[in-house]
């Protein structure tokens, strides 16, 4: 009898563990993917302006469900430095002698990113998931 109960632990064992390496890969959003998503949403507020990240360091993960949706949140702590600063309301192109021309017309995106060149800013934010058949997907709506 002990044989056999060790026999059937053995081959549970055996016929489980894909499922569990599996959803070591892909049970939760990886702090890459969050890293990805913080970077997209940067772009789009910075309007294109060029940033670096000095450093990200995730905080705390914890998984969310509404309405039958599965979630999944990332808190990081994230470092920016903006080298040539960030204006989104100004586009390239200006007269000669100029490298930008503002539009007074146009304050820019929601929520846009204003910075002085060289600014270094330190940034806490929360990255958002939904869980589908595709992955999870970022709230940029990139499937990680």
């Amino acid at each position: 009898m002990k044989s056999l109960f060790a026999g059937v632990c053995a081959l549970m064992t055996f016929v489980t563990l894909p499922a569990h390496a599996m959803c070591l890969w892909n049970c939760t959003p990886s702090e890459g993917a969050a890293r990805s998503v913080f970077e997209n949403y940067l772009r789009q507020q910075t309007n294109g302006a060029p940033f670096t990240i000095e450093s990200f360091k995730k905080l705390k993960e914890y998984p969310i469900a509404n309405m039958g949706r599965e979630g999944y949140v990332i808190d990081v702590d994230v470092v920016v430095s903006f080298p040539q600063g960030s204006h989104p309301e100004c586009v390239s192109g200006g007269g000669q002698g100029y490298s930008m021309k503002c539009l007074t017309m146009n304050t820019g995106v929601r929520g846009a990113i204003v910075a002085e060149p060289g600014e270094r800013r330190s940034m806490r934010s929360s990255m958002l998931f939904e869980k589908t058949s595709s992955g999870w997907v970022g709230s940029d709506g990139v499937a990680y």
